[in-house]
Formats: structure tokens, C-alpha cells, sequence
């Protein structure tokens, strides 16, 4: 019978005991033993199976304590896991997000690591002693913020409290209640932890644990961000000096930031959200020439395919390919480019507009009918950016976390006025949700550059059928290009309104984009607003 009893033990002289082995990864829970080995200090067979059960109890209550199964763990549902990822990425709590503090970091950056150490410890010290004020509480919190322990802290503090709290949920309370009539259990101690029942692995806050524990390691979906670092890291060593190196490394960021500024989450726009619709309409917009989108295109493909090539097991669709593929037809039709309109499209598109219900799509074309912007740029635009309560109301067009002003684009600052200053002020009072972003609808998400160009294009109306050129949303851009010149404004003044960056605009850039009051520059928006007729346009027999 006691060949059959795994665990239990009996010595030459009848006294009956216990042995058991630790699998390595649970030794750390035992203080390293390798074996738990106890005597019962009986020879009583009945005496020993009580003492070897509740041996077997305490060793599984352990390991579940600490979040572990003694069998090997069941695999938890891919769905709950990403969901437990993404709670803890947004709340700063997903551990490959953590500081990274070894060896390999920075001075500056231990020291300030250790800082943090003391002033928590010396926080706890002060609390301890009850002689602490608010005002110092709150000196010791302000110079903890941003702290690497801080956010070490923070994690390992909300770890143990849902380690406790699963330990209450899963608490074998009639195994409680015995002991709590036990006399040899302290119950009252901290280090006491009822005993408990295996958990269960498709528990979406046990999967949580596990996460923050390393048991279940993720590996995190590959974003925007990794692609382009990846290449950076890939095609580094092919710059013979450090200088081309530098210039290689900046071109390829503001490249690939000018893509992740039209995506949902910027940069960390996982790549399995990337869709080629999303993608394509940003190429056109961004590029409307085929010829130069095809050039834009192409940097993106071999960006993709060298993240294939290096990371086969996270590969991706490359969807580049086919938007290359998709826009050869259109190369030769772009020879001519995108045409300006006529006073009159540009009469009936105002128009349109004039009557969108859309009352944020309304003010995006008003500002690019206006201002000469990029969808793009106006959508993107947050509350901060207009500036209505100062004698020269106007905006400011520039980088924040949902748009990007890559190399050739200028940040400035454009005038307000009538009759768009009007019609924006009543947008703020009567249809504005309150949020940072001015244009929430089509600010950030899947398909925004699309939703955008499609709503946009339904208005513009083509007068001139024989004319091959393209007419379509862009076509404002090269409108007030025609209008900023017809009222003989400054071509500097022009391209600075525009946002082009050149060294005239630069100039001009330099002396209204500091904050000073831009009397001059509303002086050459009232010009231009009051262009009558613009550009050339042949006539056909």
C-alpha cells in the first residue's frame, strides 16, 4: 500500500514522513529547496495520511498563492490575453513597458532610480512615525513623479493588491473556517494566507496576474514604430560617415512619423490595424501627383519587407504592394498633375459646403478653401490651435501627437477672417463636443484620410470637361496659390500661408511665428479673400 502513496516516506525504525520534489520554477516559493522533506513523528499509517494530505494541501496552496497550477497551467484564450495586455498597456502596468533598469542604463538614469528608492523609503519612514504634513506628502509625491521607481513602484504595488484580491476570490472557505478553529494556525498573522482553490486559468483577472507575473509572456504586437526602427537598425551600416548616417536616420523618421500621424495611435499603431484603404487615401492625399506617390510608396514597401525579412514569425501583409500595383495606371494620367479651380468650382464648392449638415467636415473645408491646408492639417487641428479671444483671432498650424509636420512642412501661423471667422466662432459655441480635438470624428481611426477625401470630393464640381488635368479636393491648395497671387501678396508671404517650407517662408516664419500679434499677415488674408478672379484658364472652341 505505501508504494502506491506518492510523497510519503517511512524510516528502518517505522516513523513515517514526507518527501517531495521542487520543479525548478517553483523553487523560488520554498526558498530555493530543491526537496520539502518533514518527519510526522508516527507510526501510525492513519496519523501519517491525515499529516501527508494536509502536507499535499499546503504545498498546492503555494504555488496557487503565488498564481501557479501544480499541473501544468491550460492555455489561456488568445482573445482574453490580448484583452488583459491592452488593460494593463493603458494603465501603464503591462511589464514590457516598464523602465528598463540594468547594468546597461545610463548613470544618470540609476541614480535616479536610486533616488527614487530613497525618497520611498523615505516616505514610508515619515508615515510610519505619524509626524508627516500634507505639505511635505506632497513635496516627497512631486518629486516622485516621472520617477523610474515610481512606475516600478506603481506596478508592483497593483500587483499585490490583485494578488490579494484573487486570493480572497478563490479562498477554499470551508479549509478557512477549520483554520480558524485550528489552534496551531495563526490566522492573525500578515503573512497568513487562507488556503486556496486552483485557479482557474480562463479567469480574465487570473490571466491579468499572470501576465504581470511573466508566466504567460506575450510577445507585443509589432507597431508602426518597431517597423521603422528595425530599419533604421537594418540599413544604418550602409552610410559611409557619421554625418550621412544622421541625415539618413532624420529623413527616415520624419518619413515614417508623417505615415503614423494619419494612424489611430500614432506610432504604436499596431501593424495588424493597418488597412489598406486607411493607407491609400493618406497616400493620396498626402502625394497627389501618382509619380510621386509611387516614390512615397515604394519607401513604405521596403520598409515592410524588411520587417518580414527580420521578424518572419510577426510578419505582416506588406499592403504597399498592391497600392504600388493599384496606382500604375494613374502615373501617366498625373503627367499633367492636379489643376486649380475656377472661380466658378471653387463658387459652387463654397457652396456645398455652406449646406453640409456635417458641421466638422464643414469647417475642415472651410479651412482648406481658405487657408489652403491639407485635410489632414485641419482635421488634426486641437482646441488649443485657435486663438478667437485676442485682437487678431487666427491658427496655429502645427505638430502635436495626432498630426505630424514632416521635413518640407512648415509650422505658422494663419489669420482668421471674415466670413470664416464667423462661421468658426458659431461652430465653437453651438456644435464643438468640449474635448482637445477640434474634429474628433475625423481626426484619428481606421479610414479617416478616406471618410475625409470621400465627403470632400462629393463637392467638388467639374466645368471644364475638356480640361485633362485633375480636379478634385487638392485642387484648393493650388486654388489659393492662384488667389494668394491674383492679390499680389508676397510669393514668401504666400508659401509661409501655405505652409511650404523655403527660405523665404522661413524668414517670414521667423517673425510672425513667435507669438507677436500678425497685423501683416491679416492684412494679405483680407487681400486674398477678396479675389474676385484667379489664375488662367484656357478656353475651348
Amino acid at each position: 500500500m505505501l508504494e502506491k502513496i506518492n510523497r510519503l516516506t517511512k524510516t528502518k525504525k517505522g516513523i513515517y514522513g514526507y518527501r517531495r520534489k521542487v520543479a525548478e520554477k517553483y523553487r523560488s516559493l520554498f526558498d530555493f529547496k530543491t526537496e520539502i522533506v518533514k518527519s510526522f513523528g508516527t507510526k501510525h499509517l492513519s496519523t501519517a495520511l491525515r499529516l501527508h494530505k494536509e502536507m499535499d494541501r499546503w504545498f498546492g496552496s503555494v504555488i496557487a498563492t503565488k498564481g501557479y497550477r501544480i499541473s501544468d497551467p491550460t492555455s489561456s484564450p488568445k482573445e482574453k490575453v490580448l484583452t488583459a495586455v491592452k488593460d494593463l498597456q493603458e494603465r501603464n502596468l503591462y511589464p514590457h513597458d516598464l523602465p528598463k533598469i540594468d547594468v546597461l542604463s545610463e548613470p544618470e538614469t540609476l541614480k535616479a532610480f536610486l533616488q527614487g528608492a530613497q525618497i520611498t523609503s523615505e516616505m514610508a519612514e515619515i508615515k510610519k512615525s505619524g509626524k508627516i504634513s500634507s505639505v511635505k506628502q506632497g513635496e516627497l509625491v512631486a518629486q516622485m513623479k516621472g520617477n523610474e521607481f515610481h512606475s516600478h513602484a506603481k506596478y508592483l504595488t497593483e500587483r499585490s493588491l490583485l494578488k490579494a484580491h484573487l486570493q480572497n476570490k478563490y479562498t477554499d472557505w470551508p479549509l478557512a473556517q477549520a483554520d480558524m478553529l485550528n489552534p496551531d494556525v495563526d490566522t492573525g498573522t500578515d503573512t497568513y494566507v487562507p488556503p486556496q482553490c486552483v485557479w482557474d486559468d480562463n479567469d480574465l483577472e487570473v490571466i491579468k496576474y499572470r501576465v504581470m507575473l511573466g508566466e504567460i509572456d506575450v510577445t507585443p504586437d509589432p507597431t508602426w514604430s518597431d517597423v521603422m526602427y528595425n530599419y533604421l537598425k537594418k540599413n544604418m551600416g550602409k552610410r559611409r560617415n557619421e554625418d550621412q548616417r544622421n541625415k539618413h536616420e532624420n529623413a527616415t523618421k520624419s518619413f515614417c512619423e508623417r505615415l503614423g500621424s494619419s494612424l489611430s495611435k500614432g506610432m504604436k499603431t499596431p501593424l495588424s490595424s493597418l488597412d489598406r484603404t486607411s493607407l491609400e487615401a493618406f497616400c493620396e492625399e498626402e502625394w497627389p501627383n501618382a509619380s510621386t506617390r509611387d516614390r512615397a510608396c515604394r519607401s513604405y514597401q521596403a520598409m515592410l519587407n524588411s520587417w518580414n525579412t527580420y521578424n518572419p514569425t510577426q510578419a505582416v501583409e506588406n499592403h504597399f504592394k498592391i497600392i504600388i500595383s493599384e496606382n500604375q495606371s494613374n502615373i501617366e494620367h498625373d503627367t499633367q498633375d492636379v489643376r486649380s479651380m475656377t472661380r466658378e468650382e471653387w463658387l459652387l464648392f463654397w457652396g456645398g459646403l455652406e449646406k453640409l449638415e456635417d458641421a466638422e467636415m464643414k469647417i475642415i473645408g472651410m479651412l482648406c478653401a481658405y487657408c489652403g491646408c491639407p485635410a489632414g492639417e485641419a482635421a488634426g487641428l486641437v482646441r488649443d490651435d485657435l486663438k478667437l479671444k485676442i485682437n487678431s483671432p487666427h491658427i496655429v498650424f502645427r505638430s502635436n501627437e495626432y498630426r505630424y509636420f514632416g521635413k518640407g512642412r512648415l509650422e505658422r501661423v494663419t489669420p482668421l477672417v471674415e466670413p470664416l471667422l464667423s462661421v468658426i466662432i458659431n461652430y465653437i459655441e453651438t456644435d464643438y463636443a468640449g474635448g482637445e480635438l477640434l474634429f474628433p470624428r475625423y481626426a484619428v481611426g481606421k479610414h479617416v484620410s478616406a471618410e475625409r477625401s470621400s465627403a470632400l470630393a462629393k463637392l467638388v464640381v467639374n466645368k471644364r470637361s475638356k480640361d485633362k488635368r485633375l480636379l478634385r479636393p487638392y485642387s484648393l491648395r493650388h486654388t489659393f496659390k492662384d488667389r494668394y497671387q491674383a492679390a499680389k501678396v508676397d510669393p514668401s508671404l504666400g508659401q509661409y500661408l501655405m505652409g511650404h517650407k523655403t527660405r523665404g517662408s522661413s524668414a517670414i516664419h521667423e517673425r510672425y511665428g513667435t507669438g507677436r500679434t500678425p497685423d501683416g499677415l491679416v492684412l494679405a488674408m483680407n487681400a486674398i479673400v477678396a479675389v474676385t478672379e484667379h489664375g488662367y484658364f484656357e478656353e475651348y472652341d
